[in-house]
């Protein structure tokens, strides 16, 4: 006859258990053309995992796995990648912004913790902070929010006017008056930039 600890032992244990979900990248997507000379290959396209991990405290997946998550370098090296020689203009979509709503699909919450890194982490670098935001001001305004009304808002302050102007553009190409908060009691600088924030929020 079982021994009726044990069983108890064993049910509590089983109860610990809870669902992880993990982004992987598992096939290689089309090519995007990007002009009539550059063609342009976007990195794989994430599928998701579902693995079963214990939820104790003395678990070492809790207090490592989102440091080391191999999803989180695989999608910062693939949006890095995406950068190389990666220029587009306003309103022209990029390798970088097909490579981030590929992620999206897959789990909106973690791609915006991850580009927030790359924002943190890329603050001396203009080209790669210019691509960050035309990407989030090309994404859903509503569905990416907060993260891409802190990247725009925290640009503004930015000692380059490239990446302060492209920051107001993400503003107006949003059209989203609630959004306008974050600027109507901030004065830009220079002058004409001021204006351009004025033109659209008034």
């Amino acid at each position: 006859m079982a021994n009726p600890s044990s069983s108890i032992r064993n049910s509590l244990d089983s109860s610990k258990l809870r669902s992880r979900v993990s982004f992987g990248s598992a096939s290689i997507l089309p090519g995007v053309v990007q002009s009539e000379n550059t063609v342009a290959e976007i990195l794989s396209e994430p599928s998701v995992q579902f693995d079963s991990v214990a939820s104790g405290t003395n678990s070492p997946m809790l207090t490592s796995e989102k440091s080391i998550s191999p999803d989180r370098l695989k999608f910062k090296k693939g949006f890095r990648d995406c950068l190389i020689g990666d220029y587009s203009d306003y309103g022209t979509k990029s390798m970088a912004e097909v490579f981030v709503e590929n992620w999206i699909d897959k789990g909106v919450f973690q791609v915006q913790l991850w580009l927030a890194e790359v924002y943190l982490e890329n603050q001396a670098d203009t080209d790669t902070l210019m691509a960050l935001l035309k990407v989030v001001m090309h994404v859903d305004p509503k569905d990416f929010a907060p993260a891409n009304r802190m990247v725009a808002l925290a640009s503004l302050s930015h000692a380059s006017l490239e990446v302060r102007e492209c920051a107001v553009r993400c503003y107006e190409y949003w059209e989203c008056p609630e959004f306008y908060t974050d600027l109507a009691n901030r004065s830009l600088e220079p002058a004409w930039l001021e204006e351009y924030k004025n033109s659209f929020i008034n």
